[in-house]
């Protein structure tokens, strides 16, 4: 069920109801710069919860790894063959032994690749099965077999050890899988980003899912996780506050004051198109051409339009020189339109239950991003990028078109982006390319914001990574930015991993197309609505007496929210998701993507211990009687959850635990129809297959709930 939310931890909703509160009292103090007060109390709050997670972090503790089985496993292996793989990775792997007559299976890939198959089988596989012979993994009789296998050492592990290990899951109970790798490094992961007077599109629907998924697993392998939510609040607002002054009685329709916001966005937008192109003038309809005259004042020619464009753009810049220099009048409105935006996101938040600790936004890092850039300049690392560079690089572009090492789209695209970019502030990167960081007026831009983020988060988080879970359109941008910041030496000579972690497109089902903004978010938000309707319907015609009607309310939620974040976690991040308008389709297609399946698989195997009437499984366990080949690999699949939520974080991919998951569901409910558990007087027939079954349970509930998908305890 739905944990309330923890004092430490910030939502957005509970932020947005505060935001008027606390500007409001800001807005009567009397200062020069009001904005500047802002900043500094969002600075102290930052760093004042930044203490709060870690403290929060170490007050849970660590699980450390040689309590596992399977870690133990891998280190002894390690251990044994330490002679000969230094500088090499060890692959273990389970096997089932009804296929391949062995438990285990162990080779050294780098060994495999550099040697080739024959001379790797013949030097070193017999060294492999020398060293684990004369192991004590053999001694201790955990291992009874060793034997070659083409490019492997297949191992068969002694039964009664093997199904002894499952006491761990009942010992960590509900912190099984969890571990201690990384409780000495921290990560600053950066989801969602929406953008204020915007609808959040589905780009920020997946990112928001991804980055809360992956911050569960950094923090299931040890690291300190700081999530931070950053606000596009800055760049083109004041065209949207110059439109609300003078518009906002002329539109109607809106469903929200970020709605209306959106639709002024629309308008500014519209009138920005037209006054930069003639050509589109020219092909305006009557009725936007009625549209622009309501909003713009009357015009005839094309002349004439820009010429209303050009006084509401200059009125735009002029607000924005007042709202940076932070005016009060112009900070007080931003504040408040920005207030608005927050509560629209707040309510599709709260529907996912996503918190972040931080909301941070363009407008706290604009005055850092004018003194990184004043500092950049100053140092030489920033520069104006002269029509003379401009030429030279024209030229360059020439001689590669020449000699054939450039098309000519390469050629026209590095010409035009020379051109375009002469006056403008920049620095070099590799590859005659560069980043542009100011206007020719001296000006930021959300490049330059970016840096200063960077360094901000750098310095405040002392963070060994910083991960940005972002659309895959933005790679090249975060390729050029992660550069620019170490040339600028943003990351003050420490080891910080940047890692921009995209996320493919969603796509409507029937056109193959990306979705738009008004089919992201409140589609979705219709989409969770319905589907809580759907699975609570399914209660209703069950007619299942078993559960309140509160109860089944609270399961359908579950439910139906974790269908939609698991169809989303399992597909690799890299790959679009399909969605189909049609809500009942789509409530369907996230059923059967596995998340509700699971949840039935959890609450099967619950039930079972339930009716069993034992109250606890003991950590040290005794097979009783042998083993069969299904309950050996569903042993060993159980074993093998901490391995997999450390292969998840450290390859930054959720579909490895979702897969996983998916995996031991069908594998137990294929054991669950051969083999009974509980006899007809509902008491146990095998004892280790009601230990199977609890263990089946909790693995996969503490599964689900790192997937952002809590499992309830009865469907």
């Amino acid at each position: 069920m739905f944990l309330p939310l923890p004092s430490v931890v910030w939502s957005l909703g509970l932020l947005a109801r505060r935001l008027g509160g606390l500007f409001g009292i800001l807005g009567v103090m009397e200062e020069t710069n009001s904005l500047k007060k802002i900043n500094d109390e969002i600075n102290t709050s930052i760093i004042k919860k930044a203490g709060e997670v870690l403290s929060r972090r170490k007050e849970r503790g660590y699980v450390r790894p040689e309590g596992y089985f399977v870690i133990r496993l891998d280190a002894a292996i390690s251990l044994a063959c330490n002679d000969f793989i230094t500088g090499h990775d060890i692959d273990i792997s389970f096997l089932d032994r009804n296929k391949y007559k062995a438990d285990v299976a162990v080779k050294i890939p780098s060994f495999l690749k550099g040697k080739g198959a024959e001379t790797y089988t013949k030097e070193i596989v017999p060294k492999i099965i020398s060293a684990i012979e004369a192991s004590p993994l053999v001694a201790s009789g955990l291992v009874k077999s060793v034997e070659q296998m083409g490019i492997y050492v297949n191992l068969i592990l002694d039964d009664n050890q093997t199904f002894s290990a499952l006491g761990e899951v009942f010992s960590f109970n509900d912190r099984y899988g969890e571990l201690d790798f990384y409780s000495d490094k921290s990560i600053v992961i950066d989801y969602s980003s929406p953008n204020m007077a915007k609808h959040l599109h589905p780009g920020h629907i997946r990112s928001t899912i991804a980055g809360e998924v992956l911050a569960n697993i950094y923090e299931a392998v040890g690291y300190t996780v700081h999530r931070l939510n950053y606000l596009n609040d800055w760049g083109g607002v004041t065209y949207i506050m110059e439109g609300y002054i003078h518009w906002k009685d002329k539109i109607v329709g809106s469903t929200n004051k970020n709605d209306l916001l959106y639709s002024i966005y629309l308008i500014y937008r519209e009138g920005e198109k037209v006054a930069g192109s003639e050509e589109t003038f020219n092909k305006l309809s009557i009725e936007a051409k009625s549209r622009l005259v309501d909003y713009f004042g009357p015009f005839n020619t094309y002349a004439e339009f820009v010429d209303k464009y050009k006084i509401f753009d200059k009125a735009a810049r002029d607000r924005f020189c007042r709202l940076e220099a932070g005016d009060k009048e112009e900070v007080s409105l931003w504040q408040q339109m920005r207030g608005w935006s927050l509560e629209e996101f707040a309510e599709f938040y709260d529907l996912l239950d996503v918190r972040h600790d931080y909301l941070t936004g363009e407008s706290f890092f604009a005055p850092m991003g004018k003194e990184l850039l004043d500092r950049g300049i100053k140092s030489g690392k920033i520069f104006k990028f002269t029509q003379e560079l401009a030429d030279k690089e024209k030229h360059a572009a020439l001689q590669e078109l020449k000699s054939g090492d450039a098309s000519e789209d390469e050629y026209k695209s590095r010409c035009d982006g020379a051109d375009k970019d002469v006056g403008a502030y920049i620095t070099l990167l590799d590859d005659y390319r560069r980043l542009v960081l100011g206007r020719a007026d001296g000006a930021t831009i959300y490049a330059t914001r970016d840096l200063a983020s960077i360094e901000y988060r750098n310095k405040t988080f002392n963070a060994d990574r910083l991960v940005y879970e972002v659309g895959q359109e933005q790679k090249e941008y975060f390729e050029r930015l992660f550069e620019a910041a170490k040339q600028l030496g943003l990351l003050l000579d420490r080891d910080v991993n940047l890692a921009h972690l995209s996320h493919g497109f969603y796509l409507d089902a029937d056109s193959k197309k990306k979705l738009s903004s008004r089919d992201g978010a409140l589609n979705v938000a219709s989409l969770i609505n319905e589907s809580i309707k759907y699975f609570r319907k399914k209660y209703d015609e069950r007619n299942d007496a078993g559960l309140s009607d509160k109860e089944k309310d609270v399961n359908a939620r579950m439910i139906a929210v974790g269908s939609i974040v698991f169809n989303d976690v399992k597909q690799e991040r890299r790959f679009p998701i399909f969605i189909n308008k049609d809500l009942t389709k789509t409530i369907a297609q996230f059923e059967e993507s596995g998340g509700a399946y699971i949840m039935y698989t959890s609450a099967r195997a619950k039930s079972i211990v339930r009716k069993s009437g034992v109250s606890k499984i003991a950590d040290k366990l005794e097979v009783g009687e042998s083993l069969n080949g299904e309950e050996l690999v569903l042993v060993k699949q159980i074993l093998d959850f901490p391995r997999v939520v450390l292969k998840a974080a450290e390859s930054d991919n959720a579909a490895v635990l979702a897969g996983y998951l998916l995996s031991l569901s069908n594998f137990y409910n294929s054991y669950y129809e051969k083999f009974r558990v509980l006899g007809a007087d509902g008491k146990i027939d095998i004892p280790h297959r009601l230990t199977l079954a609890a263990a089946v349970a909790r693995v996969l509930d503490n599964g689900m709930r790192i997937c952002h998908a809590p499992a309830p305890d009865i469907i």
